[in-house]
């Protein structure tokens, strides 16, 4: 909850504290692993000591929710013009940047959206769906995508002075020449190609395919899976985006091992024990491969759209880029096995398309991609439907 004035815009953040949100530092750049100038005398050392990685420099990332509201009542104090921008995001655990596990990085699950709505004064206001990525690939990291309803709620403050009930029943009358709004759902379904392909010639019209695959959704064993569903509200003429994602860091730069220059102990073409003890120096000492610049993929889904309602209402025409992505697959380059490198595996779609309100439209096919040799990668051989609806809230 959160009180401002029309045409202000604050920043709400939450934490145990009440303060601002959670901050965690992460380590971005890494120092190489550096053999010693001087070892140490009379005791026993293991091959070849050297120092380990150690951080040099830090990036910082805010957890907890954040929001961001610009607002502006309208004169009868009925109706709210909302510019809103909900942020969470949470620690999803660590990914390590090199495979001797000393380099490790944070992965961070995160759900934003930004978008503009007209809000009922006292009444809440569906802003669309805020869950979680669901399959990225990156095992329980992700999580189950379940529906999460983001709900805004404007009421006037103590001190705010008003000519009418602005909780009376009747709403304010709808302004015909406004702009409107629209609430846009996207929703993926699968099947297999056999069954994709008969379905399309046995209901040729969109309205029908997705009343088809709606039955199917209903009936076991009918091999139709609901694989997403996003919900949005968005004012027409302006731009919404949606992200349900992970961010995965990995490495885009590495330090190459070295072998020292000078070393205070001699080198022979075999290991070297040291006396009364088990161990022995490696005969050619080098520092490892170590990471030194990294990058954040999003993984999971991100929407970005932009509506546009008919004056008469009735029709809308859509702007919207979909896109979902996974890893699949950590490869190891070279013949070392101290650096990994990932594999992505990206769905995304940019489409124009008009919709009739109330009317499912089918976007496009959002197949993910077989026979690609990647071990990991998607072997099911589906074929996703994508369709999108949108609807008047009012």
């Amino acid at each position: 909850s959160i009180s401002t004035s029309s045409g202000r815009k604050p920043v709400l953040a939450s934490t145990v504290e009440g303060i601002s949100m959670f901050w965690k530092r992460l380590p971005v750049i890494e120092s190489p692993d550096v053999i010693p100038c001087a070892l140490p005398a009379n005791r026993p050392l293991p091959p070849w000591p050297a120092t380990t990685a150690t951080p040099t420099a830090f990036a910082t990332k805010n957890t907890g929710w954040t929001l961001e509201v610009e607002m502006t009542v309208s004169e009868d104090g009925r109706t709210a013009e909302l510019q809103v921008a909900p942020n969470f995001i949470k620690v999803a655990g660590m990914e390590r940047g090199s495979l001797d596990g000393q380099v490790m990085n944070a992965k961070f699950e995160a759900r934003q959206m930004s978008g503009a709505l007209t809000a009922a004064i006292g009444k809440p206001t569906l802003a669309g769906t805020f869950g979680r990525p669901g399959d990225t690939g990156d095992g329980p990291a992700g999580g189950e995508e379940a529906a999460r309803l983001l709900f805004f709620t404007v009421t006037p403050a103590a001190s705010t002075p008003r000519g009418s009930d602005p909780f009376a029943d009747e709403p304010a009358a709808a302004d015909a020449n406004g702009p409107g709004e629209g609430m846009v759902q996207l929703e993926a379904f699968s099947l297999p190609p056999a069954a994709a392909r008969r379905a399309l010639l046995t209901h040729p019209q969109d309205a029908a395919l997705y009343a088809a695959l709606d039955v199917a959704l209903e009936t076991k064993d009918s091999g139709v899976t609901l694989e997403h569903t996003t919900l949005v509200r968005a004012r027409s003429g302006n731009r919404v985006r949606h992200e349900n994602i992970l961010e995965m860091p990995y490495a885009t730069e590495m330090d190459p091992p070295q072998v020292p220059q000078t070393i205070s102990l001699p080198l022979h073409n075999a290991a070297t024990p040291i006396p009364g003890t088990d161990l022995q120096f490696a005969p050619w000492p080098m520092t490892v491969t170590c990471p030194s610049s990294f990058t954040v993929k999003n993984l999971g889904w991100t929407t970005e759209l932009e509506l546009t309602l008919s004056d008469d209402r009735r029709t809308a025409d859509l702007n919207l880029v979909p896109s979902r992505s996974r890893i699949v697959a950590r490869l190891i380059p070279g013949a070392g096995r101290d650096v990994w490198q990932p594999v992505f595996e990206t769905q995304q779609c940019t489409a124009e398309v008009r919709a009739t309100i109330g009317q499912p439209a089918l976007v496009s096919t959002f197949t993910p991609p077989t026979g690609t040799d990647i071990a990991g990668a998607n072997t099911s051989d589906r074929v996703w439907f994508l369709f999108v609806t949108v609807t008047n809230p009012e």
